[in-house]
């Protein structure tokens, strides 16, 4: 069965059974982690295929990742018991960073986690309309690290025109090539200054008029035929 894409998809009890051992990164940094292996696995394609027990990693119980950073998997680890990534009642667009977004987005689409992606895709939406811009490095990491064409970057594209931010801008935005985007969100920056977290943003009443313009399961990771609404209940955009 594919991974579930959607946040209405949760694992049965029957998954948290065996535990398994993630090692992540390498020498003195490195972390043990120990996952419910169904549950792991029911969030995670590649993870599906590692625990197999025809591979060593499903025959001893121990999934060594040596390039991955044991920040980003250990928020993921908190996500996949409980579907939040702090222990916070504050929202998560205030809390997560782009930096720590673009991370967790490209560790789902390595190991096929594809509800993760969109998960931080959506928060990354969030940030955006509360004019807070992802830095010029962190754009770059991004782009060097998601295939052309890919659903994050397509989304960042489309975040870093103006009529996405203010609705009273005209678009006189010329994104044609990946490298357009890191300079069009320093020209976000540059107009609408440094904002701090929850100030300057846009009202909630902006945010449901942007939210009635997009379509963001457009955005989202889907196996063919999935999608987050039906087109009766989507709420804007097209398919």
């Amino acid at each position: 069965m594919a991974p579930p894409s959607k946040p209405d998809s949760f694992p049965s009890s029957d998954k948290f059974d065996t535990l398994v051992s993630i090692q992540i990164g390498t020498g003195e940094g490195q972390r043990t982690f120990e996952v419910f292996k169904g549950v792991f696995c029911f969030y995670s394609g590649y993870f599906t295929a590692a625990l197999d027990g025809r591979f060593i990693e499903g025959r001893e119980g121990v999934v060594k990742l040596p390039t991955e950073d044991p920040v980003v998997f250990e928020l993921f680890r908190h996500w996949i018991h409980t579907r939040c990534f702090f222990e916070s009642t504050l929202a998560p667009e205030i809390l997560l960073s782009f930096d720590m977004i673009g991370k967790l987005w490209i560790f789902g689409d390595a190991h096929d986690i594809q509800m993760l992606q969109n998960v931080v895709a959506d928060i990354l939406v969030a940030k955006v309309w509360d004019r807070q811009f992802p830095s010029a490095e962190v754009v770059s990491y991004i782009l060097e690290n998601t295939a052309e064409g890919s659903h994050l970057r397509r989304l960042l594209m489309e975040l870093a025109k103006p009529t996405n931010i203010d609705d009273t801008k005209a678009d006189s935005t010329n994104i044609q090539k990946p490298e357009d985007i890191v300079t069009a969100f320093e020209r976000l920056a540059i107009r609408y200054g440094s904002r701090r977290h929850g100030t300057g943003g846009h009202t909630p009443a902006f945010r449901r008029k942007m939210a009635s313009k997009w379509w963001q399961c457009k955005w989202h990771v889907h196996r063919d035929g999935v999608t987050c609404f039906t087109e009766e209940t989507c709420s804007g955009g097209e398919r």
